[in-house]
């Protein structure tokens, strides 16, 4: 059985975690595999909805619920995306890929 990859930039909603707690639920977007070898090990995630922290979350896939892709973000939101992934470990070519995108969104507008 071959398990399916979540691709960087996917919107997912899973559980917040804080010293081994569930502490709510919220958005996030997927920034890849944990372990890229094995699909099975896990995902980093980064919460962009309140706050910034500079660092990724493991989640695991039986754990998130797919909600979009950051392509389907408003300016303001990826504003926020953009801002926020400067920094994180893991989520450079992430961070590329929102300023980007929201250089396009923002010609358009």
């Amino acid at each position: 059985m071959t398990a399916t990859v979540i691709p960087a930039g996917t919107v997912v909603r899973c559980p917040k975690m804080e010293t081994g707690k569930v502490v709510g639920h919220g958005r996030a977007v997927v920034l890849g595999l944990f372990n890229e070898t094995d699909p099975t090990s896990g995902y980093l995630v980064w919460f962009y909805g309140k706050g910034a922290k500079k660092c990724g979350s493991l989640v695991f896939r039986r754990e998130m619920t797919i909600v979009g892709t950051i392509e389907e973000m408003s300016v303001r939101t990826l504003t926020t995306v953009a801002r926020g992934l400067n920094g994180v470990a893991g989520g450079h070519a992430l961070w590329m890929r929102a300023g980007s995108l929201l250089l396009r969104k923002r010609a358009t507008v």
